[in-house]
Protein backbone atom coordinates (compact mmCIF):
# COMPACT_ATOMS: atom_id res chain seq x y z
CA UNK A 1 0.00 0.00 0.00
CA UNK A 2 3.16 2.46 0.53
CA UNK A 3 3.22 2.63 -3.63
CA UNK A 4 -0.18 4.21 -4.05
CA UNK A 5 -1.00 8.02 -2.40
CA UNK A 6 -4.55 7.97 -2.51
CA UNK A 7 -7.20 5.39 -1.61
CA UNK A 8 -8.73 5.86 -4.73
CA UNK A 9 -5.11 4.13 -6.52
CA UNK A 10 -5.94 1.07 -3.87
CA UNK A 11 -9.52 0.97 -4.99
CA UNK A 12 -8.53 0.84 -8.71
CA UNK A 13 -5.73 -1.72 -8.21
CA UNK A 14 -8.27 -4.23 -6.85
CA UNK A 15 -10.67 -3.65 -9.30
CA UNK A 16 -13.58 -1.96 -7.30
CA UNK A 17 -13.88 1.53 -8.74
CA UNK A 18 -17.07 1.74 -10.71
CA UNK A 19 -16.81 1.74 -14.95
CA UNK A 20 -19.70 4.18 -16.16
CA UNK A 21 -20.81 4.07 -20.15
CA UNK A 22 -22.34 6.46 -21.84
CA UNK A 23 -23.15 6.73 -25.18
CA UNK A 24 -25.45 9.77 -26.74
CA UNK A 25 -29.23 9.45 -25.67
CA UNK A 26 -28.48 5.26 -24.23
CA UNK A 27 -29.22 4.69 -21.06
CA UNK A 28 -25.72 5.01 -18.54
CA UNK A 29 -24.79 1.55 -17.33
CA UNK A 30 -22.14 1.08 -14.57
CA UNK A 31 -20.41 -1.69 -13.27
CA UNK A 32 -16.89 -2.81 -11.53
CA UNK A 33 -13.96 -2.31 -14.27
CA UNK A 34 -12.56 -5.29 -13.30
CA UNK A 35 -8.93 -4.28 -14.51
CA UNK A 36 -7.42 -4.88 -11.09
CA UNK A 37 -5.93 -7.88 -9.15
CA UNK A 38 -8.70 -10.59 -9.29
CA UNK A 39 -7.24 -12.18 -6.24
CA UNK A 40 -7.68 -9.38 -4.04
CA UNK A 41 -11.11 -8.10 -5.06
CA UNK A 42 -12.19 -11.90 -4.84
CA UNK A 43 -10.89 -11.67 -0.63
CA UNK A 44 -12.08 -8.56 -0.44
CA UNK A 45 -15.69 -9.61 -1.23
CA UNK A 46 -15.49 -12.73 1.03
CA UNK A 47 -14.45 -9.94 3.94
CA UNK A 48 -16.94 -7.55 2.87
CA UNK A 49 -19.66 -10.20 3.56
CA UNK A 50 -18.80 -10.81 7.00
CA UNK A 51 -17.80 -6.78 7.41
CA UNK A 52 -21.52 -6.09 6.09
CA UNK A 53 -22.96 -7.90 9.76
CA UNK A 54 -20.08 -7.16 11.99
CA UNK A 55 -18.36 -3.41 11.19
CA UNK A 56 -21.02 -0.98 11.89
CA UNK A 57 -19.77 1.54 8.73
CA UNK A 58 -19.94 -1.13 6.04
CA UNK A 59 -23.15 -2.05 7.37
CA UNK A 60 -24.62 1.39 7.48
CA UNK A 61 -23.46 1.75 3.97
CA UNK A 62 -24.85 -1.66 3.04
CA UNK A 63 -28.22 -1.63 4.51
CA UNK A 64 -28.30 2.33 2.66
CA UNK A 65 -27.94 1.09 -0.08
CA UNK A 66 -30.21 -1.87 -0.09
CA UNK A 67 -32.93 0.70 1.37
CA UNK A 68 -32.24 2.80 -2.05
CA UNK A 69 -32.88 0.07 -4.13
CA UNK A 70 -29.63 -0.90 -4.87
CA UNK A 71 -28.88 -4.85 -6.08
CA UNK A 72 -26.94 -6.59 -3.28
CA UNK A 73 -23.64 -7.15 -5.31
CA UNK A 74 -23.42 -3.45 -5.57
CA UNK A 75 -24.18 -2.69 -2.13
CA UNK A 76 -21.36 -5.82 -1.08
CA UNK A 77 -18.83 -4.33 -3.50
CA UNK A 78 -19.28 -0.88 -1.95
CA UNK A 79 -19.07 -2.40 1.56
CA UNK A 80 -15.58 -4.00 -0.24
CA UNK A 81 -13.99 -0.62 -1.13
CA UNK A 82 -15.20 1.09 2.43
CA UNK A 83 -13.49 -1.91 3.93
CA UNK A 84 -10.26 -1.18 1.79
CA UNK A 85 -9.89 2.58 2.38
CA UNK A 86 -10.72 1.74 6.14
CA UNK A 87 -7.39 -0.62 5.69
CA UNK A 88 -5.50 1.99 3.72
CA UNK A 89 -6.26 4.68 5.75
CA UNK A 90 -4.84 2.78 9.22
CA UNK A 91 -1.73 1.61 7.53
CA UNK A 92 -0.90 4.97 6.27
CA UNK A 93 -1.23 6.52 9.79
CA UNK A 94 0.09 3.15 11.06
CA UNK A 95 -2.35 3.24 13.98
CA UNK A 96 -5.00 0.31 14.71
CA UNK A 97 -8.60 0.68 13.21
CA UNK A 98 -10.40 2.61 15.57
CA UNK A 99 -14.20 2.05 15.31
CA UNK A 100 -15.50 4.78 17.02
CA UNK A 101 -12.57 7.83 14.94
CA UNK A 102 -14.57 10.53 13.57
CA UNK A 103 -11.72 12.19 10.99
CA UNK A 104 -9.67 14.94 12.11
CA UNK A 105 -12.16 17.81 11.24
CA UNK A 106 -14.87 16.21 12.77
CA UNK A 107 -13.04 16.00 16.44
CA UNK A 108 -12.43 19.47 16.64
CA UNK A 109 -15.26 20.10 18.61
CA UNK A 110 -14.99 17.05 20.89
CA UNK A 111 -11.43 18.42 22.37
CA UNK A 112 -11.29 18.67 25.67
CA UNK A 113 -8.69 21.74 26.58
Amino acid sequence: MERFSKAKEVVQFAGLSPQIEQSGKSRNRAWLSKRGNPYLRKLLFLCALTASRYNSQCRALYERLLGRGKPRKVALAASASKLLRQANASLKRGVPYDLHYLGEKRNVGLQRT
